[in-house]
């Protein structure tokens, strides 16, 4: 009974729950990309322009 509850909800969810996932990884990529860019930026460009790092 539990089995064919599950592959119910499976079958009729599978694609949003795909669609949710790539979203998700989408989402920390870019956030892992914007904490390297501030990491790893040039601190001499900043002190340029006179502004803070971060």
């Amino acid at each position: 009974m539990i089995d064919q509850d599950t592959a119910r909800l499976w079958a009729d969810h599978h694609e949003a729950f795909g669609r949710w996932v790539d979203i998700a990884a989408s989402g920390i990529g870019n956030a892992f990309r914007a904490l390297n860019r501030i990491q790893y930026q040039a601190p001499w460009e900043t002190i340029a322009r006179g502004r803070a790092r971060h």
